[in-house]
């Protein structure tokens, strides 16, 4: 099978039973889905992509372009690359994920385990069993690898609690007065998030960015708050309503702005992914009357699927 552009079919289910596929694109890259597979396409141009395994094995051999970054979603489990090959494989029986790398290399991101993020070279091996919340690491080029415990780290991104000062009258003699310590400002609270989502915590960012629009609303970064919220949600976090929610807020937030844009593409392909038509074209019309000659609206133009 060949695809017309690279990842151009979003939306789109890839599954196999007996047989094996592959998919073929102009640009290089390849897809190989072994038997009993189902790859789920949500997001795709020259510039981006991202796929949801659901069970099954995949290998990814994809061509190094300058900029394009490609994702493997399975289970809460992230692979990120930019050009390599690559074998990612989903057992749904035992619940167990595994990567290996057969050619550059890979980031593999799993927010909800005890781990850090995690790189992986040509050659090396990484599988966690999630009904344990246990991973580890082997070197396959060695013929008897150690496993290596990976890193514990703070899955959390915490703000630092207010105090108040006591009366002067309250304190005894001597006594070295508290040391009053402010609350976060929505600056802070967005470094945070970012830091936090650099890292691979993507709940801890996403409880940044919702910290910063509860607690400052009317402040300008708000509006890049809930739509980087709403990436979290659309992607790693798997919360369609949720990330619906981040984008609205974001168009309000950020009116006359890129990020306005940005975040009206975005609801459409929120609405497209969860099989929303109606609302999907609703979106999509919205956008184009919005932007017509905009950065997204041949992509945008495209989505909603058929009744």
């Amino acid at each position: 099978m060949r695809a017309p552009t690279a990842f151009a079919f979003r939306n789109a289910a890839l599954e196999t039973a007996g047989d094996s596929l592959t998919v073929d694109y102009n640009d290089g890259s390849r897809l190989e889905l072994a038997a009993r597979t189902r790859l789920e396409v949500l997001t795709g141009d020259s510039h981006s992509a991202a796929v949801r395994l659901k069970r099954g094995s995949v290998v990814c051999d994809l061509a190094s372009l300058p900029g394009r970054q490609f994702s493997v979603f399975a289970e809460g489990v992230e692979v990120r690359v930019t050009g390599t090959r690559f074998t990612v494989n989903l057992n749904t029986e035992t619940n167990q994920i595994e990567v290996s790398v057969q050619r550059g290399s890979v980031m593999v991101v799993w927010p909800e385990g005890s781990t850090s993020n995690r790189r992986l070279a040509a050659g090396e091996h990484w599988s966690i069993d999630r009904r344990q919340q246990q991973s580890a690491v082997t070197e396959t080029a060695r013929e008897h690898a150690s496993v290596a415990a990976l890193p514990s780290v703070d899955a959390s991104v915490e703000a630092v609690p207010s105090k108040e000062l006591g009366a002067p009258g309250d304190q005894n003699a001597g006594e070295v007065p508290p040391v009053a310590v402010d609350s976060p400002s929505a600056r802070s609270l967005l470094d945070q998030g970012n830091a936090a989502r650099r890292a691979g915590d993507a709940r801890g960012a996403a409880r940044a960015y919702q910290n910063l629009l509860s607690k400052f609303p009317s402040d300008p970064r708000a509006g890049l708050a809930a739509f980087e919220l709403g990436r979290l949600r659309m992607g790693t976090l798997s919360d369609i309503p949720g990330a619906v929610r981040a984008f609205q807020s974001a168009v309000t937030l950020s009116p006359g702005s890129a990020i306005r844009e940005d975040a009206m593409a975005h609801l459409v392909e929120v609405y497209a992914i969860s099989g929303q038509t109606t609302l999907c074209e609703s979106a999509r019309d919205s956008y184009l009357k919005s932007y017509p000659s905009g950065v997204h609206a041949a992509l945008v133009g495209r989505q909603c699927p058929k009744k």
